[in-house]
């Protein structure tokens, strides 16, 4: 998550805007998204009618779209502790460094278990979450062109579309290269927890 919010937009704009107003503004490649996906984020709005507790994934319905009824507010985003032990990496592609809309984002997590959990972002209307509970794409004696076939399948949900950041097929080719870099390095980052 710490990654994902170093990437939005400027630096100026990180001193002055929040995390809930990212989510709020419901871009499909809104940076926090696929961290907070993957961390089973869940939200709570408020009004002077109450409040409500919603999944992240059900509050995001499309392009600028979301759940928020009139009068209410973003208040609270809830990150449920982890009860296993696992590691997560963010991704990001875009046509320059810094204060550019991504062309795709990625989160990934790892569990110890070998269950892999990937979140995508700019890849369809909303960022949206695969896993793989087979475990071949943290085996280290799985074959390389194994755990790619099996990136590629996973990415296939994806529903890209051409703009003017990217077309719609470099974004489709990009998910698996984007996802395999983020499950490296979360790899290695669970594997250097071992002891813990």
């Amino acid at each position: 998550l710490k990654e994902a919010a170093g990437s939005v937009g400027s630096i100026q704009i990180r001193n002055r805007a929040t995390i809930g107003g990212n989510l709020c503004n419901a871009s499909p490649a809104a940076d926090t998204v696929p961290a907070l996906l993957i961390y089973n984020a869940k939200i709570k709005l408020v009004s002077t009618g109450g409040s409500r507790v919603i999944p992240l994934d059900q509050f995001l319905l499309g392009p600028g779209k979301t759940t928020l009824h009139p009068g209410e507010l973003l208040q609270t985003i809830i990150l449920p502790l982890p009860t296993l032990r696992q590691a997560e990496s963010y991704e990001r592609l875009s046509r320059r460094r810094g204060v550019d809309l991504a062309i795709v984002n990625i989160c990934a997590q790892v569990i110890a278990s070998g269950k892999v959990r990937v979140a995508v972002g700019a890849a369809g209307p909303v960022a949206f979450v695969v896993e793989d509970q087979s475990g071949i794409l943290i085996n280290p004696d799985t074959e390389e062109e194994v755990k790619n076939e099996k990136l590629v399948e996973l990415m296939q949900i994806a529903s890209p579309i051409s703009d003017i950041r990217a077309s719609k097929e470099y974004r489709q080719a990009m998910l698996a290269v984007l996802a395999k870099r983020a499950l490296q390095r979360a790899s290695s980052q669970l594997n250097s927890k071992k002891g813990l």
